[in-house]
């Protein structure tokens, strides 16, 4: 009869083996559950008489080995489903104060401070609008005692430095936020952390591709996010589930060609609300001119390709470098801010709620100038001369009449808003200009600039 030790060796090679394939995913199963196997030596040779042992504080031996033996069998039985995910909540107050641990404030103020220097050019054109006058304290107040998840859109990589620093300047606790492992590069991967993300492997979560999903991590997942609300501890979504390659809203998936849609925080939502306790969104829409990958996303969504996994403090740099040429006016950010609601506003079932949370995010969404005169560029003759382009432009501002615009393209002042929006396309050589007639220069940025407002029709 094999030893104890040689007992935990070989469940340990059996959930290598017959739960991820043989894959070196292994190490990162290990890493989502937590699982350090010292603990679980300790616990399964620990005498079974002594309650205060490691022992009674984790799994017992039974169940251990249950986790362990072919998940990818038994994922049908409900029993052992239930287990599997009595396990995971053991586990996950645990995994929130670690990750509540990690999260350094005094890290994050420094990093908003030194963003403020490094990335002035992306921040300094930030305009904030809230939909009723102290929807922001309001927001801080729900934040500090209720349930609560925050989601944006997702056009860019800086979306979480608009927002972190937002929320820093207003004094709302910054939300602990989902991050694909793809940003794990580099520096990144030691510093999200350290300012409130966690990496998810959309692998595992069987959203690239069709994978079928990994059990063990979405109860984990689940498990840890309930953990959360009960805190309670903000969390913050995308519900669009990754940037818009297209730049529609909520977008296109580049491979599938299906529209975005990620219901999984609003999913574990309504099932914590369903013990008893509601949970309050908080919505913020993000209208860029034009984003600093912009060119990049849609160069790819048409050849249906991702883009290749890079770091994310390198591309802040870069966003910087991209808007260092622009003024405020010529390429414009603004955040709006829905006043909270509860989930149950948004509907009782995952897809409906979801679809709804983005339906009021691209609500939100403004008509800058960039944008529209990309629109009407997209939409007519792909040329013209000055008079011409203003009076289509002016014609593109009536269409959108009822959605929400940039202060410069009221009436009185819509001639400015007009030059801004020339300059703009010139300096970042979307459009050329001969002898007085401008022309389209990258039909796909043209088309990415329209894409983001064409939702707002």
């Amino acid at each position: 009869m094999p030893s104890r030790s040689e007992t935990i060796d070989l469940l340990a090679r059996r959930v290598r083996d017959e739960v991820v394939g043989k894959s070196p995913r292994y190490a990162l199963l290990r890493q989502a559950l937590n699982l350090d196997l010292t603990r679980t030596q300790a616990a399964l040779t620990a005498d079974p008489r002594d309650e205060s042992s490691e022992r009674s504080s984790h799994l017992d031996e039974l169940l251990f080995e249950d986790l362990l033996s072919g998940i990818s069998e038994r994922r049908e039985d409900p029993l052992f489903v239930d287990q599997l995910r009595s396990f995971a909540e053991s586990r996950a107050h645990g995994d929130l104060e670690s990750m509540v641990t990690r999260f350094n404030p005094n890290l994050f103020a420094w990093t908003v401070f030194w963003a403020g220097f490094n990335y002035m050019h992306i921040l300094n054109r930030v305009q904030v609008v809230e939909e009723t006058p102290g929807t922001l304290r309001q927001i801080r107040r729900l934040a500090k005692s209720e349930p609560l998840f925050t989601a944006s859109g997702h056009q860019s990589n800086i979306d979480q430095v608009l927002l972190g620093t937002l929320f820093y300047k207003h004094r709302i606790p910054m939300p602990l936020f989902q991050a694909g492992a793809n940003l794990g590069q580099g520096k990144t991967k030691h510093l999200l952390p350290l300012l409130g993300a966690y990496f998810i492997d959309k692998t595992r979560l069987g959203t690239v591709n069709g994978e079928r999903p990994d059990l063990m991590y979405l109860l984990t997942r689940t498990a840890n996010r309930h953990a959360q609300f009960e805190r309670p501890w903000p969390l913050h979504d995308y519900p669009q589930g990754g940037r818009s390659y297209d730049g529609k809203f909520p977008g296109t998936h580049y491979k599938t060609g299906r529209p975005m849609l990620y219901t999984s925080l609003v999913s574990d939502a309504l099932d914590f609300q369903a013990k008893g306790k509601p949970v309050h969104v908080a919505l913020f829409s993000i209208s860029y001119a034009f984003p600093p990958e912009g060119k990049q996303l849609y160069d790819h969504f048409l050849s249906h390709e991702t883009i290749p996994d890079t770091n994310v403090m390198g591309e802040w740099r870069e966003a910087d470098r991209f808007y260092r040429p622009f003024s405020r006016q010529e390429l414009p950010i603004i955040i709006y801010v829905h006043r909270p609601r509860l989930l149950s506003d948004f509907g009782s079932k995952p897809e409906a709620a979801t679809r709804a949370i983005l339906t009021t995010i691209g609500e939100g969404r403004h008509v800058l100038p960039f944008t529209l005169l990309a629109e009407t560029l997209a939409t007519g003759e792909p040329e013209g001369d000055y008079d011409t382009l203003h009076r289509r432009f002016q014609d593109a501002r009536q269409d959108h009449e009822g959605s929400r615009m940039h202060p410069t393209l009221q009436s009185e002042r819509i001639e400015r808003a007009f030059g801004h929006a020339l300059q703009s396309h010139l300096k970042l050589g979307t459009l050329t200009e001969e002898n007085g007639v401008y022309r389209i220069a990258e039909p796909g940025s043209i088309q990415f600039a329209a894409n983001t407002i064409q939702h707002l029709r």
